[in-house]
């Protein structure tokens, strides 16, 4: 018989660390605002929701880096916005950005939500933050709460064997 773990998906008791890029802040603040209202309503507490914003995308591993490093959080969330434009630097940005988080979240061992929107123009950003598409903050959220489970379990499971 197969034995199956899912994550229980609840903020109750959560410590949840938010780097949130400026550039674009338009989006990056209905991102947030969407994560911060589904901490809430998850039973999280206010004073266990913190955000710290950055300048724009590229700064944000460096900082997750540093609250990872602090060992206060049971996750992370970065939030932010790359609009595509008329030079490659938009590749360059949302490639690095994403190695980055990984990076983080691997050699630091702890949960990243990645709620970083990459959009061709600013009418999808829109869409993909708070739109017809939903909110890509209210859904990193929701997917680091899980991943935070699930990994409690796992690492409960490997320290009784």
């Amino acid at each position: 018989m197969m034995i199956e773990h899912k994550g229980f998906i609840s903020a109750k008791g959560k410590r949840i660390g938010v780097v949130v890029s400026r550039f674009n802040e338009r989006i990056s603040k209905r991102l947030l605002e969407s994560a911060y209202e589904a901490f809430l309503r998850l039973g999280g507490a206010k004073e266990n929701f913190e955000v710290f914003w950055v300048p724009g995308a590229m700064e944000i591993p460096i900082s997750l880096q540093a609250l990872a490093r602090h060992k206060k959080y049971d996750g992370l969330l970065a939030l932010g916005c790359v609009i595509r434009g008329e030079t490659p630097h938009f590749e360059y940005v949302a490639a690095e950005v994403s190695k980055g988080v990984v990076h983080v979240q691997l050699s630091e061992g702890i949960p990243i939500a990645y709620g970083i929107v990459t959009a061709d123009t600013l009418d999808q950003a829109l869409e993909r933050s708070g739109g017809k598409l939903g909110n890509r903050g209210w859904d990193a959220l929701m997917s680091l709460l899980e991943t935070i489970s699930v990994l409690e379990k796992i690492r409960g499971e490997s320290r009784n064997t």
